[in-house]
Order: C-alpha cells, then sequence, then structure tokens
C-alpha cells in the first residue's frame, strides 16, 4: 500500500489542486473587495470565463500529472546507481 508520501504522483496532484484552489480563492477576494460586487450577486461575463478557464487548467493539469510522473519514474528506475563508478585505488 502507497502513502501519500511515496507516491509522487499524489504529491504532484495535491500541489496542483492546491495551485488552483488558492487561485480561485484570490479570484473571490479580488472580485469582493476590489471590484465590490456580492458574493451572493449575479454573475458577470468574466465569472464565466474565470470558471471555464479554471475548470480547463484543472483537468489540463491532472491530465498532465499521470505521463509526466510516469516518465519521472522510469527515468529514475534507469538511472544507475551513485556508487557504480567508484574511481579504481
Amino acid at each position: 500500500m502507497d502513502t501519500i508520501e511515496g507516491n509522487p504522483a499524489t504529491i504532484r496532484l495535491l500541489g496542483w489542486l492546491g495551485l488552483i484552489l488558492v487561485w480561485t480563492a484570490c479570484f473571490f477576494v479580488f472580485d469582493t473587495f476590489v471590484l465590490g460586487n456580492s458574493f451572493h450577486g449575479p454573475l458577470s461575463w468574466y465569472h464565466w470565463v474565470f470558471l471555464m478557464t479554471t475548470v480547463a487548467a484543472m483537468i489540463i493539469g491532472c491530465g498532465l500529472i499521470g505521463p509526466i510522473s510516469a516518465h519521472h519514474d522510469s527515468a529514475a528506475e534507469n538511472d544507475e546507481p551513485s556508487d557504480a563508478h567508484e574511481p579504481p585505488s
């Protein structure tokens, strides 16, 4: 059984989704306090653009994490051990 610390793909996924969460929170803070829109008010066109962009980034990013992790894992398995090239005594 893998743990979260033992699975690099899970760590990358959680990091990516954490960035999406921070990005969304920053958007809502900016929209509420700087632009003065109510959190429960009607949606404007830029809310829909933000929503579609964020969902697309989330889907594309999550889709790329698996192949990137598989590539890094196969590259790590092909590396020689660090003590394989010891200088002769």
